[in-house]
């Protein structure tokens, strides 16, 4: 959050790592009556004459999707059941598992870890060694683990372009995920 003082508004999502289903999104304006003029449209049908601050409460003024259904509803409701704590507590302990993860990957010969996770995501690649592989191969080799360990039922992990190459990248999400499972990951890549 470091630097968000300086913003006018801000983009929060609260999927994933609030447990919320996707698209639990929502814009943060530092001063509310500017909420309005992103989404400002000209429909009499909609609005009359009315201003939008007349009518905080319609949601139609503050969204381009008007009708859809209210998707603050969820997050309030586990918020306020919960509290702050209990998502603080979970994002931490995703954080600790990805960092967990990437300390089995430094330590095998068999993994490459793309970069220090610095949340809940981790990218990796399985270079087995005296393989010799060319660059090529090796992308092709973490998409066939990947379609492999997918198809197994096992895990699931997507796979993604970054400088060096194909890797594949988990998002720690599961808040039953423990360290036996990480282990597990890495074996099943290893065997597939």
């Amino acid at each position: 959050m470091q630097g968000s003082e300086r913003a006018d508004s801000l983009v929060w999502d609260a999927h994933k790592m609030l447990l919320m289903p996707a698209l639990v999104t929502a814009v943060l304006f530092r001063d509310g009556s500017r909420s309005y003029e992103p989404f400002a449209q000209s429909a009499s049908y909609l609005f009359g004459d009315v201003h939008p601050e007349e009518e905080w409460y319609n949601l139609a003024s503050r969204t381009l999707e008007c009708t859809k259904r209210w998707m603050a509803l969820p997050l309030y409701t586990a918020l306020s059941r919960r509290g702050a704590g209990f998502f603080a507590a979970y994002v931490e302990r995703m954080v600790e598992l990805a960092a967990t993860l990437a300390g089995l990957l430094r330590e095998s010969t068999a993994f490459e870890l793309a970069v220090q996770p610095e949340a809940n995501i981790v990218c990796f690649r399985y270079v087995p060694r005296g393989a010799g592989r060319t660059p090529a191969e090796l992308d092709r080799l973490q998409e066939q683990v990947r379609q492999k360990l997918v198809r197994s039922g096992q895990f699931y992990l997507v796979q993604t372009r970054l400088p060096r190459g194909v890797h594949l990248r988990t998002t720690l999400i599961n808040p039953l995920t423990c360290e036996d499972d990480l282990s597990d990951l890495l074996k099943a890549v290893r065997e597939l």
